[in-house]
């Protein structure tokens, strides 16, 4: 099962962020684009592992409606 997991700015929707290179889990991310605040390393970790949480119990359920 493959999961792919996109990282949009959550204003103007683009996918230009910037984490600085010393970033830990306090360093804000912002957009490259708008330039509007998208919280935290550790935000973003939260956010990326729910969605791929959630993509994974769809995927399993979608899998597990094929076998007869």
């Amino acid at each position: 099962m493959d999961i792919s997991v996109e990282i949009h700015c959550d204003c103007c929707g683009s996918a230009n962020l910037s984490i600085p290179d010393a970033a830990n889990e306090a360093t804000q991310i912002t957009c490259n684009d708008c330039s509007a605040d998208q919280g935290t390393i550790a935000e973003l970790r939260d956010d990326l592992l729910a969605c791929a949480l959630q993509q994974s119990s769809q995927a399993l359920r979608a899998d597990l409606d094929k076998i007869p």
